[in-house]
């Protein structure tokens, strides 16, 4: 059993290292570089 606790930590850690990096781009804070040059194209 300790094994499966070992790989539900590691499992844990690696859902909240991706959850940091894509947190910011759904909240909008990080917004895409491309998204805003075709914007500013357009007008």
């Amino acid at each position: 059993m300790n094994k499966d606790t070992e790989t539900l930590k590691r499992n844990a850690e690696v859902a909240q290292f991706r959850f940091a990096l894509i947190a910011p781009v759904i909240q909008g804070l990080f917004p895409d570089q491309c998204q805003r040059f075709l914007v500013s194209e357009v007008r």
